[in-house]
This record gives structure tokens, sequence and C-alpha cells, in this order.
């Protein structure tokens, strides 16, 4: 029986994560006040009631630890030992892994995850319909003689990298849970949250996100087989190719593979080889600078990083961490695809959701170094809890209906 003190614990650990889920995809700053207050009751839970622990042998757990253990080890190489020191609170993300268990212990997973899920769909939304206002608005503030292209490339800046990545993770999350493992109450709202999902999107004109986007959700339609989605998608794709903005937007792709340009291909094909000679056993953890690319590129834009998680891993922590990081991944991708196959209908859906989720970002991590942005890195910790989670569900009873 939970005593007063546990059960107050456990109340404030819900609310912390449930906060902060909602905010993640709203604002930094509260995102990460609600995560690090979680830490209070959640050592509390941890500490105090040893029957409330979640185990620690599980795969994707070990890798975390590892990883997280060689980023530490790292320091001893570092050239920037103070950057990296600068960026040790991020560890505190990966509290999210125990966290959600702590809140929501055995026989409590599945209301742990709809709630999580509902919470940040709902924080995504509202952000939807920021940038429906926002984008729209800074463009009507443009003067009325500005050239074409001119306007165009204001629309294009408007965007960023990172809310396009959290709308992707929306629409995979709600595309295989927007009925039964979320409640019949909220398949009214489903549709219109696809659609507010899409359209901040397409507004932030991303190709990255775009394209990591549609391979994700085919990814998902292919794995519960629905095939006449997946040709829906192909008739909406080829609409949306007919907008003259996304053709402008596609046409500017070559620039980026052209070293003379000073994008992606000129850090890929110049700096980051030298930099690996420089630093073979790496430049440091969140060491990399602007100038140590500049230093290394003929023709290098105002780019501070890799555009690569892989290559980003390996500039700063050598081929080990890499290899680590590497296989920390495919270790939570291959947790989702055996959850996507248990004989639990809910489960499945879950696995089906998470990995598209997490194949989205890394695919978009192809082109973006996003494990290096918090709240890109935050989603990762907050989707590798839920896969912990989900991982507990076959083993539940399931509610009444």
């Amino acid at each position: 029986m939970k005593t007063n003190w546990e059960s107050r614990a456990e109340k404030y650990l819900r609310g912390l994560l449930l906060a902060f889920a909602f905010t993640l995809p709203i604002t930094l700053s509260l995102a990460e006040g609600f995560l690090f207050l979680s830490v209070i009751p959640g050592l509390y839970l941890l500490f105090r009631y040893p029957a409330r622990r979640p185990g620690w042998r599980d795969p994707l757990t070990i890798m975390t630890l590892v990883y997280l253990l060689f980023v530490l080890i790292s320091f001893t190489w570092s050239s920037r030992p103070l950057s990296s020191l600068r960026k040790i609170h991020r560890f505190g993300f990966f509290f999210l892994l125990p966290a959600w268990h702590l809140a929501w212990p055995q026989g409590q997973a599945r209301s742990g995850l709809r709630r999580g899920v509902i919470a940040l769909l709902l924080g995504i939304a509202l952000l939807g319909v920021y940038d429906l206002i926002r984008i729209p608005w800074t463009l009507l503030r443009l003067p009325a003689d500005l050239p074409r292209a001119d306007r165009l490339q204001a629309w294009f800046d408007a965007g960023n990298m990172r809310d396009p990545q959290i709308y992707l993770v929306g629409l995979c999350l709600l595309l295989p849970l927007g009925s039964a493992p979320l409640g019949a109450r909220w398949r009214a709202w489903r549709w219109p949250a696809r659609v507010l999902y899409a359209a901040g999107l397409l507004l932030h004109f991303k190709r990255g996100a775009w394209a990591a986007t549609l391979l994700a959700l085919g990814a998902q339609w292919a794995m519960r087989r629905r095939w006449r989605a997946l040709a829906g998608l192909l008739i909406l794709v080829i609409a949306v190719l007919l907008l003259p903005p996304v053709r402008a937007r596609l046409a500017q792709i070559p620039q980026e593979f052209n070293p003379r340009t000073g994008g992606r291909a000129s850090i890929w094909l110049e700096a980051v080889p030298a930099l690996r000679r420089d630093y073979p056993h790496g430049i440091g953890w969140h060491a990399l600078k602007h100038e140590d690319l500049a230093q290394r590129s003929r023709w290098l834009q105002d780019l501070n990083h890799a555009h690569n998680n892989l290559l980003q891993e390996w500039v700063e922590l050598g081929w080990p961490g890499a290899v680590i990081w590497l296989v920390w991944m495919l270790a939570a991708l291959g947790r989702a695809l055996r959850l996507s196959r248990a004989g639990d209908p809910a489960t499945s859906a879950y696995g089906v959701a998470l990995f598209g989720a997490l194949l989205g970002l890394l695919l978009n991590g192809c082109v973006e170094s996003n494990f290096r942005d918090s709240e890109i890195l935050m989603t990762f910790a907050l989707l590798f809890a839920w896969l912990l989670m989900a991982g507990r569900m076959p083993a539940e009873t399931p509610p009444a209906e």
C-alpha cells in the first residue's frame, strides 16, 4: 500500500513529466525546467522505494549508459573541455528513461504512455496554431515592392530546423495511434491534427524534414500493409510538388551538393576529412565550432556543425564514439520494430508509431546534426523512455472497456 509521501511524489512526478511533454514543442526553457524539477520526486522514489525501480539490463538502457560513460571519458582528450563541460546538463535529459517508469510503475504503462503521447500531441497542435499565425504574418510585413525571388527566400528563411522535426514526430505518432490506443474520444480530432501538423511542416520549407517525414510515414504504412494509404500519399506528394514555392525550394537542392557554394558538400568533402586527420581521437564532445570548419574549407558558409549525426559523432568522439552511437540508435530502432510485431494490438501500434518517429529523426539526421539540438535530443530521450514503457505493456492486463 502506498504511503502518503509516495503518493505525493508520484503525483508531482507525473504532473511534471506531462508538463514537460506538453511544453517540449513550444518552449525549451519551460520544458527543461519541468524536466529538471522532475528529478527531485524521481530520485526520491528511486531511492526510497526499491520496488518501483526499473530494470537496468535492457539493451537500450545499457547502450544509453555506455554512450554517456564514453562521453565522460572523452573529456580527457577534448580540445575544449570547458565547452564540453558546459553541455553536461544534457545528461539529465536521459533521466526520462527511468522517470517515466517511476511515475507509472508496473501495471500502469498503458496509462502513462497514453497520457504522455496526448500531452505531446497537444503541445505540437499549439505549436502548429502559432506557426500558422507567425509565418503568414511575417510575410505580410514584407515590403509590397519586394521582388518575387526575395519574397520566396524570406519565406524560406522564416522557418527553422527544429519545428519541422517536431511535426514529423507528431505525424508519425498520430498515424497508428489515432484510434484505439489513445481512446475513442480522440478519433474526432485526429484528422484536423494531421492537417495542422502537415501545414506546419510544409510552411517551414525544410527539404530534409519533408523527405524524412515521407519516408517514415511510408515505412509505417508498409509495416501495416496500408497500400491504399501509400498510394494516397503519393498523390498528395505530386499535388504539393505542383506548388511554385515548393518547386522553387527544391530547385535549390543542387547548391547543397556543390562544394563551391559553401553548403553541406563543403563540410562533408573538405572540413570533416581534415578534422578527422587533425583530431584522430575526436575534437571533443560539443567542442566543434564554426572556425574549426571554416579553417578547413575554402567556401564554407556560416555553419557550425557537420550537418550529419554520424559524421558529427565521428569528428567529436572519434570512430569508437561514432560506432557506439550507431549501435545505440540501431538498438532503439530494433526494439521499436520488435514491438511492432507484438501480439497485443496496442503494443504493436506503439511500436509502429515509435519506429516511425525515430526513423524520421534519424533520416533527417543524415542532413542535419539534430542530435546536438536540445529540443530534438530531449525528444530522442522521450521516445526512448516510451520504448521502455511499451515493452512492459504485453505483460499488463488491458483495461476493461
